[in-house]
């Protein structure tokens, strides 16, 4: 069997990540996936060095129309590119097509309310709680509205050998400095917690909007809280593993403040590498950590500061979480149980 996924662009963002990990789990079943990124804006060449794989970068309708007649693909998934929809539709006659919904942001998803692929197998999304938002805005009628979950490289589930230490308790927040990631909240959160102990740094992964980084010091300098920042604009994703086991090492915790998601990637990142988790009460958040199962949900800043201080100072109740967590990540979030519900779920269409 051979998928070909198309979508925008080729960055080093959320959905390249996943792509990756996905070609890792259908390597499991003997399935062969390509790729066509409209452009490449820097992560083209991750995708090239994939065994057994062909990246193709074009926005020319007619080559793509060649790349899929030659590739002779079972099945082709668009993921949030309405640019190509209309040839889509053409080829969903004659050839299994899917699309995928992933994008947070309303603005970006405005197409499915006039532009879907009408004979699409089905429409994928990351949890059903997305779903629920994607099906109430889609066109009708359109294709079933079916949730199957991310996955994780497996280097995820290895524990490291060789982790630093820090002299102070690490909280951890990854994600794009912009407003719908509101991590802006969580400085006033590092701010409540450096109230009750001094102990504690807070380790930004993720670059400013505009790649600036007086927008990210003038915001800890208001409350100077400079000396708790340490800021990496970037890290390769085949090291944030080693990033995540740095945090649980290091009694740390993961906190994520975003307003807006499809799913939570860094929270099963969390999960798979043992470290707690404090996230915002997003009702994808409630899903994905089964409403406070597998890490802590708080709805105020202070909620936010008291669940981070309880699971730095409750080893006992810590260990529980995080075990407990990272069980549920490994039976649900590997390439290769993606892959199975990827091919199960398809395959019954």
């Amino acid at each position: 069997m051979k998928i070909l996924f198309i979508y925008l662009f080729s960055t080093l963002g959320g959905v390249e990540s996943v792509l990756r990990n996905r070609h890792e789990g259908f390597k499991y079943l003997g399935i062969k996936t390509d790729f066509i990124f409209l452009e490449d804006h820097g992560g083209a060449s991750l995708f090239k060095a994939l065994n057994g794989s062909r990246t193709f970068i074009t926005y020319d309708k007619e080559e793509i129309r060649k790349i899929i007649k030659e590739g002779h693909y079972d099945l082709i998934s668009v993921i949030d590119t309405p640019y190509v929809h209309g040839l889509m539709r053409e080829i969903a006659k004659n050839k299994s097509v899917v699309m995928e919904v992933h994008t947070p942001m309303p603005v970006l998803r405005k197409y499915i309310k006039k532009d879907i692929i009408e004979d699409a197998k089905a429409t994928i999304v990351p949890t059903m709680t997305f779903g629920r938002g994607v099906e109430s805005e889609m066109k009708r009628p359109h294709p079933p509205v079916i949730s199957i979950p991310n996955p994780l490289s497996n280097e995820f589930f290895k524990e490291a050998e060789e982790v630093p230490t820090h002299n102070r308790i690490p909280i951890a927040f990854v994600g794009r400095l912009e407003s719908i990631k509101d991590w802006k909240e969580s400085v006033k959160v590092l701010d409540l917690v450096l109230k009750k102990r001094k102990d504690i740094d807070i380790f930004v992964i993720g670059r400013t909007v505009d790649n600036m980084p007086e927008d990210i010091y003038q915001e800890f300098s208001k409350k100077k809280l400079t000396g708790h920042l340490r800021w990496l604009p970037f890290i390769k994703y085949d090291q944030m593993p080693l990033f995540y086991n740095f945090i649980a090492k290091n009694n740390g915790i993961y906190l994520s403040t975003s307003k807006g998601e499809s799913f939570g990637m860094t929270l099963i990142e969390s999960m798979a590498c043992k470290v707690p988790i404090v996230a915002y009460n997003l009702p994808v958040f409630r899903e994905v950590l089964e409403e406070g199962k597998f890490g802590r949900i708080y709805s105020s800043v202070k909620e936010a500061a008291e669940h981070i201080l309880t699971l730095i100072e409750d080893n006992e109740g810590r260990v529980k979480i995080t075990e407990t967590a990272y069980r549920n990540a490994l039976q649900k979030y590997t390439s290769k149980a993606f892959a199975e519900q990827w091919n199960e779920l398809i395959n019954s269409r």
